[in-house]
């Protein structure tokens, strides 16, 4: 589990970061300049896979595990307050509405699904905190401040400077993370990884 929400968090992480942080140029840029109002929606939306990204591995080895009953039993109750929280939210906030039903009951259900797999696991919530969030959100953060900067001095009407910003960013998180996070035999494991997904000879 320690594992799983070490590596999972350095890729959702950064680009949750980036979503967020340049939401409203990226939306510009992509979809055009009528569609940048839905940043806070996009930010909302995003938000919640800052704690779930972390998540990603956890339902899978439950249910391996044996505790899949208890993994469908929070995740439809997340899907029923999902459904109830858009029926009345949307009619009132448009476009946020669906973005704020969808984010809080993930985020409610963050604390139900972190208490199954570190029982399931024997993972502690001190090493967990240790080895995978403090690094990902320490490095988050920094990515954050640097993305406000860069968005403050760069061109953010041009799609190559939003485009541009966006990709360095995510990119010098993972450099980062592979250089000054990740022990000698995980970046081993990385660089196999790499070598082992490239053209076949």
């Amino acid at each position: 589990m320690v594992r799983g929400t070490r590596y999972t968090l350095a890729l959702f992480v950064p680009v949750c970061v980036t979503l967020i942080v340049l939401a409203e140029p990226i939306l510009d840029a992509w979809l055009g300049d009528r569609y940048g109002s839905g940043d806070l929606a996009l930010a909302i939306l995003v938000s919640y896979w800052l704690l779930y990204g972390g998540l990603v591995v956890t339902p899978g080895f439950l249910v391996g595990a044996g505790r899949a009953r208890e993994v469908a039993r929070v995740m439809v109750c997340a899907a029923v307050a999902n459904l109830a929280l858009a029926l009345v939210l949307t009619p009132e906030l448009g476009v946020e509405g669906p973005a704020i039903a969808t984010a809080v009951p993930f985020f409610a259900a963050f604390p139900f699904l972190l208490r199954l797999g570190l029982s399931a696991s024997g993972a502690s919530v001190a090493e967990l905190a240790r080895r995978a969030w403090a690094p990902n959100y320490a490095l988050g953060a920094a990515l954050a401040l640097c993305l406000v900067a860069g968005r403050a001095v760069l061109p953010m009407d041009r799609t190559a400077a939003v485009m541009g910003l966006a990709a360095c960013g995510v990119l010098a998180y993972w450099g980062v993370f592979y250089r000054g996070v990740l022990e000698p035999e995980e970046r081993a494991l990385v660089r196999g990884l790499l070598r082992s997904s490239g053209p076949a000879r």
